[in-house]
């Protein structure tokens, strides 16, 4: 996928899997949807990384190594931040559910410069999948073409 649309559109959709994942990690209960869940967010955990470095190098310019200590830096931020978040919402809730679906709405939002909303109708329009907002599709053009550079 990633030879045939580049990292960046790659880089989106992995995000838009695994996001799909650990929602059904805690939406489908029972064996089915914990091993489609394992499939999507252990099918793309590793992956997700390096395309999203892949993706920071390509659209970086003329600074590759600003953009790979930012992108490592996010990387490593979530990676700190994430297990307290969840272990305060579970101590809210008695639950990984809000905690979960707040990790794959973050998912979505990755791929996007703080554009909050459009990052699943993007990760869609961009993969070539129906569902696009058709009020957003222009918006969804513009950001493509962005990335295009």
């Amino acid at each position: 996928f990633g030879r045939r649309h580049g990292a960046t559109r790659a880089f989106a959709a992995a995000c838009l899997v695994e996001a799909i994942g650990v929602g059904l990690s805690v939406l489908w209960p029972g064996v089915p949807g914990l091993v489609l869940a394992a499939i999507l967010l252990g099918g793309t955990f590793m992956g997700l990384t390096a395309l999203g470095l892949i993706a920071a190098r390509e659209m970086s310019g003329e600074q590759p190594r600003r953009a790979l200590a930012v992108m490592t830096a996010a990387f490593g931020i979530g990676q700190m931040v994430g297990p307290p978040v969840a272990g305060y919402g579970f101590d809210l809730t008695g639950s990984f559910l809000l905690p979960s679906l707040l990790a794959a709405g973050a998912l979505m939002e990755l791929p996007m410069d703080r554009t909050l909303g459009l990052a699943t109708g993007f990760a869609a329009h961009i993969c070539g999948l129906p569902g696009a907002i058709p009020k957003n599709k222009e918006v969804y053009a513009s950001m493509e073409k962005n990335l295009k550079g």
